[in-house]
């Protein structure tokens, strides 16, 4: 369901959604290779850029053998720069996935507000699904106070409309 965000001094209707994904390669000396090619790219193709500025620095990274990227109650439409942006990533990255020395695999979850609204997709012969996993559960936030339904109706005046008697 949409809903009003402030977004740079005004509001806006948004459908939002959260999106983790995870790029990792067999090992670092690969991730270090894959990334020399990857900078080669992100200046032909992505303007210097990878991660547009509408990501927050907490939103994503490098750790020694994968590129991480997470983000809560964003707006992913197609059509968005930044979306474009890390669609490319992907498609880039996933080009690696039968190079024997890089040996890259992914795994990317989004998750709208939507309850079917779930993609995913993985390439690669071993997806680092250990590190990047869809977990979906039910949260109660009503407290069980514990008593017997006798308890519930026990002040609870029943009355037989049969015989009109009040117990």
């Amino acid at each position: 369901m949409p809903f009003l965000v402030r977004e740079k001094g005004r509001f806006t209707v948004g459908y939002r959604s959260e999106v983790a994904m995870v790029i990792k390669a067999k090992d670092e000396a690969a991730f270090k290779e894959f990334c020399v090619h990857l900078k080669l790219f992100v200046a032909a193709e992505m303007g210097g850029m990878l991660f547009s500025d509408c990501w927050n620095e907490d939103e994503y990274g490098f750790t020694k053998d994968s590129i991480v990227f997470h983000a809560c109650d964003v707006k992913w439409y197609e059509s968005f720069p930044e979306v474009v942006r890390m669609d490319k990533l992907w498609e880039f990255a996933s080009q690696y996935e039968n190079d024997k020395q890089v040996g890259l695999a992914g795994t990317f979850y989004r998750i709208g507000e939507d309850d079917s609204d779930i993609e995913s997709k993985c390439f690669g012969d071993d997806p680092p699904y250990e590190e990047i996993h869809l977990n979906r559960h039910i949260e109660v936030c009503v407290p069980f106070d514990c008593v017997s339904l006798d308890e519930v109706i026990s002040e609870v005046k029943v009355v037989n409309q049969e015989e009109g008697v009040t117990s």
